[in-house]
């Protein structure tokens, strides 16, 4: 498979590699399997790997949307005792979110990967 950028598939790896490790981690914490996160976390993997041309952008999103989506609850967790770890570990998963996207989105080697078409993905011409 193609890439224009050996170096920003590497950091899209490991910004993959982050969702996967988030979903298992959360999985323990929450103590079930949400089939959403599993979902998501290889689409990041999966896109990421293959460098669709502005899938940076679609996935930085999703990344933003579900930090947003996620933030007060997060946040209420911490005035509970009971909760107060986990509402800390919540917040800190977001901030290396809103973080990777970032990088998706401005990272010069990460947007360079992110140029492949669909024929280039397929061989075709």
């Amino acid at each position: 498979m193609k890439t224009n950028n050996a170096s920003g598939r590497g950091t899209t790896m490991i910004i993959g590699v982050w969702a996967v490790f988030k979903f298992i981690l959360n999985t323990i914490m929450n103590g079930g399997l949400d089939g959403g996160s599993l979902f998501a976390a290889i689409v990041i993997l999966a896109l990421g790997y293959i460098g669709l041309r502005y899938t940076n952008y679609a996935l930085a999103a999703i990344m933003v949307i579900v930090v947003i989506m996620s933030l007060f609850s997060n946040i209420g967790m911490l005035f509970h005792i009971t909760s107060m770890v986990k509402g800390l570990i919540f917040l800190i998963e977001g901030f290396i979110d809103v973080v990777a996207a970032l990088i998706l989105c401005v990272a010069p080697n990460v947007r360079e990967h992110f140029t492949n078409t669909i024929s280039d993905i397929t061989g075709g011409n």
